[in-house]
């Protein structure tokens, strides 16, 4: 946290907790629900709590719109201190989640979007592409597929808090880890970052990552991200494997099974002599 708790300028590293409520664009102020939240015990008390869900401050970057939280909640942190709170009443759909847009509705061959291992019925969940769309109707080989966000059309008013605002560049290269693999707080204990000069960053990845489904495009945001909001110009990331040492019992018993078990030399005289004895019998 910064000495001051200074207000919050551009490309400032924050924490935030925040409540989100919507409403349809016409409902009444009293059609708000809370839709998302940062506040494990907010969704408990809302009926939104997902398990697999992280319930935890996020990354915020200041001045970069839409980047990492809706355009509404992101002005909002323009004069904010650490530890403040701040409830912003009204955000349109245009700062949230935008308008509906008919040109995002699309009919796909239904054979197309099963190559991408999608279970197809009506309200089913899909990912096309890249993209995230509902299933409006399916029949006759071919899908209705609405790519519109779920709150298109909906304003939203919200409350911020500022929890913690981050300085040193260690922390903020493991935070930016943290929202773009969406890990929890405290999964990256063994992570390790070094700078061998100005210019550059050594990335250590633990050997649990090692073969994490879509590290790749982490490597890739994270390293974008690093660039641009750090100016290093040389990001190198380093798979990490640390095996433990053997213990001296561990290496003795290594030993004596070696020494126990058969050679091919004996095995070969073993048969040697077996054959002798059996030509002697004839």
């Amino acid at each position: 946290m910064s000495a001051d708790a200074n207000t919050v300028t551009e490309n400032r590293f924050l924490k935030i907790n925040y409540i989100l409520w919507a409403k349809p664009k016409a409902a009444n102020e009293d059609a708000f629900k809370v839709v998302d939240t940062t506040l494990e015990d907010v969704a408990k008390e809302n009926n939104i709590y997902n398990e697999n869900q992280r319930y935890q401050p996020i990354l915020v970057i200041t001045g970069t719109g839409s980047e990492f939280v809706i355009e509404g909640i992101a002005d909002a942190l323009n004069d904010l201190k650490v530890g403040d709170t701040k409830v912003i009443e009204e955000i349109p759909p245009e700062k949230a989640y935008g308008l509906r847009d008919s040109r995002k509705i699309e009919t796909i061959p239904t054979k197309q979007l099963r190559k991408e291992k999608n279970q197809i019925y009506k309200g089913a969940v899909i990912q096309y592409r890249g993209r995230i769309g509902r299933v409006i109707t399916t029949g006759a080989g071919r899908t209705v597929v609405d790519f519109n966000h779920p709150l298109a059309d909906h304003v939203c008013k919200a409350e911020v808090t500022v929890v913690d605002e981050i300085e040193d560049d260690t922390v903020k290269i493991k935070e930016l880890i943290i929202h773009y693999g969406r890990f929890r707080e405290d999964s990256l204990k063994d992570l390790k970052i070094e700078f061998p000069s100005e210019s550059q960053v050594d990335i250590y990845l633990p050997q649990t990552l090692a073969f994490m489904e879509g590290l790749p495009l982490l490597k890739l945001l994270v390293a974008n991200s690093i660039r641009k909001y750090l100016n290093k110009t040389l990001i190198r990331f380093i798979d990490e494997f640390t095996f433990e040492e053997e213990t001296k019992e561990e290496k003795e018993e290594d030993k004596s099974a070696v020494e126990t078990a058969p050679s091919s030399e004996t095995t070969s005289d073993v048969t040697e002599n077996n054959e002798s004895m059996s030509e002697e019998e004839k």
